[in-house]
């Protein structure tokens, strides 16, 4: 007992013993059950691996949903992950009623032309069960040092299990890809994340389309889940003069308490900026939102966004490991604190709930004010100044859609055996009077519904998707991303409703 009981206290702080008794009964408390186990179990268990399992599943389930502990080997493989160091799949995933799902596919990538979709169940990779592991535990899995082959065991909606090789690839270092001028006057520029050169990228990416005659701005900040804050604040002080507050923090120890302020390099003060965002715009993404909508600068278009007002500091362990724990909170320019409740709640619970509000509750939301004073919509998450939900067909179409991948197959088979007619098409030819006529789409939809032995009627908003994906899939495989581009936001609800608001942009940022 004292062996086991040592080893474990050189892991406290011996500060903890000159505060309340209670921390030093629950020590010894802790060190008896570990004993008991040592010595009368049925059988032997080592006692590290047991304090790191206490830790994982015991201490950080009372904690928030953001906050993980590394183990040493999970550490440096996190570090080379998050360094670009390994090739990876293209799949995100989180964890809901202890199963791997996974929630998004990044374009272009491995997984992307796969037929992975959105909602899959993932039950193995190479062979080794996912059950029981961590987020950060299945995203190394999916990675490697080397562009090797991965297979991965999974389960669709309707439990039918199949599996895919997937040959990994190095991800993207760029952090914007899309960007354009739309009827020479509008810039375009979607940021996929926030990393260390996302500031650098995105000021050359201005100066380009300023050069090509952009006198109006579109961020595009939906489905960006955060990444460094450092880059946020730089695109902040793209806009806003030197010496803006940008956000504030606060945590219990006095060396988190800290403001941060524009650095004052700044490409312009006066150009027209709508920011595009959705649920899936959090973190440092959501840091850009609400300092340029409380300094007035900004007109937001979109839904609500995901809510995330924590910040986060890594803490290195004796043991090799680390904890990315939260340490802070932090506050927009006028005092907003948006991070949602996400206590009392399971983590679905918890991760779901951004995706379940109710879009008609938009105008009975409390109201607050920007630094001018112009009343804005507040709550859990930000809230653009004109909400518009996204145009969605059914979802259970969509997901036999994006799960039998046929649409790039049938894209494929398009292409080949209608060279010569694509010929016919210039670029803005293409955009206007190009479609596809009722037996190609009906004959996808019947194959789709073939793969998954289903029996659905095609209801037109499914058919104008498959139309709509098809047509930007051929632009995007004949001619060029940015013509594909093109083709996608002009069916884009929310990206054309920001066009519409710049009539108004002036009226809606003043008081």
């Amino acid at each position: 007992m004292k062996k086991i009981f040592f080893l474990f206290l050189v892991l406290i702080p011996l500060s903890l013993f000159s505060q309340k008794d209670k921390y030093y009964e629950s020590i010894m408390l802790f060190s008896n059950v570990l004993n008991h186990i040592k010595v009368n179990y049925l059988e032997e268990k080592d006692a590290n691996e047991l304090i790191e399992a206490a830790i994982e599943d015991g201490i950080f389930k009372k904690l928030d949903p953001h906050t993980h502990y590394f183990r040493p080997q999970k550490y440096e493989d996190y570090k080379k992950y998050m360094e670009g160091k390994f090739y990876e799949t293209g799949i995100k995933v989180e964890i809901i009623n202890d199963k791997c799902i996974v929630s998004s596919i990044v374009p272009e990538s491995p997984a992307y032309f796969s037929e992975i979709a959105a909602g899959d169940i993932i039950l193995s990779i190479d062979d080794v069960s996912v059950k029981e592991k961590s987020v950060p535990e299945i995203e190394l899995m999916l990675c490697d040092d080397d562009d090797t082959e991965v297979k991965i065991k999974l389960q669709d909606k309707s439990q039918r299990e199949y599996q895919v090789s997937l040959e990994r690839a190095m991800p993207s270092t760029t952090t914007i890809n899309d960007y354009l001028v739309f009827n020479s006057v509008y810039g375009y520029i979607k940021i996929n994340e926030f990393e260390v050169n996302t500031g650098k990228e995105f000021r050359e990416i201005y100066n380009k389309l300023e050069n090509e005659g952009m006198e109006k701005l579109i961020i595009d900040l939906r489905g960006n889940g955060g990444g460094t804050g450092v880059s946020a604040y730089d695109i902040v002080s793209c806009f806003l003069q030197e010496d803006e507050l940008i956000v504030y923090n606060e945590g219990r120890k006095k060396d988190l308490c800290d403001s941060i302020f524009t650095s004052g390099d700044d490409l312009s003060e006066e150009i027209p900026i709508i920011l595009l965002i959705d649920r899936g715009t959090a973190s440092a993404s959501e840091i850009v939102t609400c300092s340029l909508q409380d300094h007035d600068r900004a007109l937001v278009v979109g839904t609500n966004s995901f809510g995330k007002g924590l910040g986060m500091m890594w803490y290195y362990l004796s043991n090799g490991g680390a904890i990315l724990m939260t340490c802070m909170k932090y506050y927009t320019p006028t005092g907003r604190f948006i991070q949602r409740d996400y206590k009392n709640k399971s983590f679905e619970e918890y991760r779901k709930e951004v995706n379940n509000f109710d879009s008609t509750k938009y105008a009975s939301l409390p109201v607050g004010s920007t630094m001018n004073g112009r009343k804005i919509k507040v709550g859990g998450g930000l809230f653009p100044d004109v909400f518009i939900d996204e145009k969605r067909i059914d979802e259970d179409d969509l997901f036999l859609i994006k799960s039998t991948g046929l649409v790039n197959k049938f894209t494929d088979e398009y292409i080949n055996s209608n060279k010569e007619n694509l010929k016919k098409y210039d670029i803005n030819k293409y955009k206007s009077e190009f479609s596809l006529n009722d037996e190609i789409i009906n004959g996808l939809w019947n194959n789709i519904l073939e793969r998954k032995n289903k029996k659905y009627d095609l209801k037109p908003e499914t058919k104008d998707y498959l139309q709509y994906i098809m047509k930007y899939e051929i632009a995007r495989k004949v001619w060029s991303k940015e013509t594909a581009l093109l083709i996608k936001l002009k069916e884009d609800i929310q990206f054309l409703k920001a066009l519409e608001s710049f009539n108004d942009i002036d009226k809606m940022l003043k008081p």
